[in-house]
């Protein structure tokens, strides 16, 4: 079994560098929207508090793994990506998802929580509506590419010469395609609430509306923040500075969940 060693050495995490000096004081997890990849996160290391470790998670399919096969069933994703953070790392770490993403790292969470394996001390979703408030969403068409570049255009996330390079788009087409298809296929199913601090980004000018963005407050005990910037659906690079200063004063130490250690159990997954 893989486990979440003090220096991410798996395809899977990503450490975006240079890595703060020493023992970092936290490790900051993201997890990309639909059709990125680890690297959409590297440019907030400059602005990023220098003693929190920024990793991202690479999904099969992308970059370095562009010739592994991407992952469609999100039941396996998740049962896939919680053995990366079992164990008792000297680094306690927190989850940062935007759209498909935060569901992929609430789904993580409380399946860590679940097994009784310590968690992140704090999960930050982004762009995403609640999950039990989650509008409908389509897979890309299987056959057709011109209709998956309409679709991606709509979204606003992908720019204009990446959709216009025919020979790319065909690249990253399956990969694109699996994340759409994650997303559509994902089914919320009630359970225990988490008891770590949950943090909301949100969109002013996303189709989530406040409703579907407050109701992330259901799914924790612990402390709950809901914070708006202008911008669409990716505001996250839109207002790229003023999100990294807001995780900064979200991941300070005073605003994380105490490192508790379960008692030992025995995880399958």
């Amino acid at each position: 079994m893989t486990r979440m060693p003090d220096t991410p050495a798996s395809p899977w995490l990503v450490t975006h560098g240079p890595r703060p000096a020493g023992t970092p004081r936290l490790r900051l997890v993201c997890f990309s929207y639909a059709g990125g990849s680890a690297g959409i996160y590297q440019p907030w290391r400059a602005g990023l508090d220098p003693s929190i470790e920024l990793c991202a998670i690479q999904l099969p399919g992308r970059s370095t793994r562009i010739r592994e096969a991407p992952l469609r069933d999100f039941p396996a994703l998740v049962r896939q990506l919680c053995p990366l953070f079992v164990g008792d790392p000297r680094v306690p770490f927190a989850f940062f998802g935007h759209s498909l993403g935060a569901l992929v790292a609430f789904e993580v969470t409380r399946q860590l929580r679940l097994r009784q394996y310590r968690g992140p001390q704090k999960l930050i979703v982004s762009g995403a509506a609640a999950p039990q408030r989650r509008s409908v969403i389509e897979p890309l068409d299987e056959d057709d590419d011109r209709k998956m570049v309409e679709a991606l255009a709509r979204y606003k996330g992908t720019p204009a010469a990446v959709l216009e390079n025919r020979e790319l788009m065909q690249l990253l087409a399956p990969a694109i395609r699996a994340d759409f298809a994650l997303a559509a296929h994902y089914r919320y199913r009630p359970g225990p609430s988490l008891d770590l601090p949950l943090s909301v980004f949100a969109g002013r000018q996303d189709e989530n509306t406040p409703e579907q963005a407050e109701a992330w407050r259901l799914e924790s005990r612990g402390p709950f923040g809901l914070h708006w910037f202008d911008g669409d659906h990716f505001f996250l690079h839109a207002r790229q500075a003023e999100v990294v200063a807001r995780l900064n004063a979200e991941l300070a130490p005073e605003a994380l969940a105490p490192s508790i250690l379960p008692s030992p159990t025995v995880m399958s997954l």
